[in-house]
């Protein structure tokens, strides 16, 4: 049975966090939105997210909070994907994407060798079921403007503003 807990912070609003069977986490989602989980025909794909340094972190949840605190740059738990094929494999580039730095949709597209998919790209960030985990607000347009964000834009520019701020106190 999944366990769900309710983060809320006073910009971002409520964060939903589920975790499955054996603390795999699910889902992180804004609580006033809807859940991306209907993805259509789904393969669950293990992805593991691991700082090195971290030998016994603490549950997903508890990164999370860190993360919103500004205490922590990167998550380290496992993660299970629900998403096609080709949703898994941008989600999988996107995890990669520097916490303080940002890609483009077209470097994404060009990452998971779809190099004209930039639209399809967008649309995968839209269904992402791990909102702040797999760092969808790091994706911006070509020009490096901020565009679409399954949260909002106001969510997007806090979470960029508040990395960057993270970084240079660090």
């Amino acid at each position: 049975m999944p366990r769900r807990d309710c983060l809320n912070h006073p910009i971002l609003g409520d964060i939903q966090v589920v975790t499955g069977p054996d603390n795999v986490l699910v889902e992180v989602s804004y609580g006033d939105r809807p859940s991306p989980q209907d993805n259509g025909p789904l393969s669950g794909v293990r992805l593991r997210l691991n700082d090195a340094d971290e030998v016994d972190p603490p549950p997903a949840g508890a990164q999370i909070a860190q993360y919103l605190e500004g205490t922590r740059r990167h998550f380290s738990c496992e993660l299970e994907l629900r998403g096609t094929d080709f949703q898994v494999a941008v989600w999988r580039a996107i995890a990669r994407i520097p916490y303080g730095e940002t890609a483009t949709y077209a470097d994404i597209a060009r990452a998971v060798g779809r190099p004209r998919a930039t639209r399809a790209v967008g649309a995968a960030c839209g269904r992402n079921p791990l909102t702040l985990v797999i760092p969808c607000h790091r994706v911006v347009g070509a020009n490096r403007a901020l565009t679409g964000y399954g949260g909002g834009l106001p969510r997007k520019q806090w979470l960029l503003r508040h990395e960057t701020a993270a970084s240079a106190a660090a």
